[in-house]
């Protein structure tokens, strides 16, 4: 899946010393997506639509420096759909009138969890603003995505997703 994401996080910080403990929260939407077309010409595509996840995090704090570790929990929603766009322009096929066939777009949609973990490095600009790179691997659970039966009376068999993936991460924090 190739795409991009935007979003928030909120979150709480305690330092003692140069050791910093946090606890945070994010969200992002967007658009991470992948298709696929057979020979007849089905096309699938699968999607993730937001993602957000709470995390604990440890750092060392050095001048306007922090390098961290991060760990927690991740959700996200992912969709699985199946299409036959134009039955009447294939030949042959699964995908096919003289078959039988119809047009559909069917789609199972499903709340993947799993967990998270990675590390960043932030940097102070000023007393409230910072800056931060962050990268994450998520190992999420995987899913079972049903697309039902097409108009023509196939059913369409239910199979397991897992996604597991890395994401490079850039923001900006304001403390309050």
């Amino acid at each position: 899946l190739d795409g991009a994401m935007i979003g928030g996080q909120i979150g709480y910080n305690w330092q003692g010393g140069n050791l910093v403990l946090g606890l945070e929260t994010d969200a992002s939407w967007g658009n991470h997506s992948g298709t696929v077309r057979d020979g007849n010409a089905i096309v699938q595509t699968d999607e993730i639509d937001w993602s957000g996840s709470v995390r604990g995090r440890l750092g060392y704090a050095m001048g306007n420096w922090l390098p961290y570790l991060t760990a927690g929990i991740r959700w996200d929603q992912a969709t699985r759909s199946q299409s036959c766009p134009d039955p009447a322009a294939i030949p042959f096929g699964h995908c096919n009138t003289a078959n039988g066939f119809a047009p559909y777009n069917l789609s199972d949609t499903q709340i993947h969890q799993g967990y998270v973990w990675g590390g960043g490095l932030e940097v102070a600009t000023s007393e409230r603003w910072s800056i931060r790179l962050e990268a994450l691997y998520a190992d999420m659970e995987d899913e079972t995505y049903s697309l039902g039966t097409t108009p023509s009376g196939k059913t369409l068999g239910s199979g397991k997703i897992e996604h597991d993936f890395t994401t490079v991460r850039i923001g900006a924090n304001y403390r309050f």
